[in-house]
């Protein structure tokens, strides 16, 4: 049974856990899942100091909090004390929640805290409402920012292209993304993070000009890399497949995009990208 969930927060009993995180959201309790969480905005860096030239300047553990868009009832909050805390009320777990920014996730070793059930508010059988209280983050990694644009049977024709590189459109639709803005319709994908990033390219071209070479390189905000390809069409043009990848160290809010040339200068060429698609993927969290 395929479980349904609408955030991606993960937890696992003990620190350094990384391989047993579940997403609350797909753990049953008598026949009832946990509810949905907030955690956005409730990050923090720490109590506020403020130095000698007036900077309020973050001291101590990081935190954060997880509130339950619904009721929790009481067999599920002795999952967490049973099954997470093993057997207490305050314990160290692995977490997986979003710090700053919508769909950005960190995973950190933290301390969770479920409180003393009469301090809590309890409605017969539920409390409501619930905060999971999580102290003493710390960051083990951060998720790995990705995003992807593809073609698929795809028969849209790109022609007129000459000598000058022109940005290869024929991108149909946006994949999976986190921390990257994909944009089929501009044929382009943005960061949002600065990151050392590996960038691949890959189709399969038809409709080509005859004995014409093509080439392709990747580009990031306009600007030439050092990455490119090409190929040679045949006197009766096959369909073609191209390819390339490379790794580029990419700042916040640049446009990762492919252009494209040929050696016809006069009508210049034409091409119709069948499928394909121009992904990125961080390699590494600074």
């Amino acid at each position: 049974m395929t479980v349904e969930t609408f955030q991606g927060n993960y937890i696992a009993p003990g620190h350094d856990n990384t391989a047993n995180l579940v997403n609350i959201e797909t753990v049953c309790v008598d026949e009832l899942y946990f509810p949905a969480i907030d955690d956005l905005g409730k990050y923090s860096e720490g109590v506020g100091q403020i130095r000698g030239d007036h900077v309020v300047q973050p001291q101590g553990g990081h935190s954060t909090s997880w509130q339950c868009s619904g009721a929790l009832s009481l067999r599920q909050w002795e999952w967490i004390y049973f099954t997470v805390l093993g057997g207490n009320r305050s314990g160290k777990v692995t977490i997986r929640t979003q710090q700053f920014t919508p769909g950005y996730y960190v995973i950190a070793n933290a301390v969770l805290t479920i409180g003393d059930p009469p301090a809590l508010s309890k409605i017969l059988r539920y409390y409501r409402p619930f905060t999971w209280v999580f102290t003493n983050l710390e960051i083990l990694e951060e998720d790995l920012m990705y995003g992807i644009i593809y073609a698929k049977d795809a028969s849209t024709a790109q022609t007129a292209i000459k000598t000058t590189p022109v940005l290869l459109t024929g991108f149909a639709a946006d994949g999976v993304y986190s921390g990257t803005t994909p944009a089929h319709g501009s044929d382009n994908i943005t960061v949002s993070y600065s990151r050392t990033y590996k960038i691949v390219f890959r189709a399969e071209l038809g409709s080509l000009t005859a004995s014409t070479i093509y080439k392709f390189n990747i580009r990031v905000a306009a600007a030439e890399s050092v990455y490119q390809c090409q190929f040679t069409s045949n006197a009766t043009p096959d369909v073609e497949t191209v390819s390339m990848e490379g790794i580029l160290a990419l700042t916040a809010d640049q446009a990762v995009t492919i252009y494209v040339e040929t050696n016809n200068s006069d009508a210049g060429a034409a091409l119709t990208m069948l499928n394909g698609s121009l992904s990125v993927m961080s390699l590494s969290t600074s």
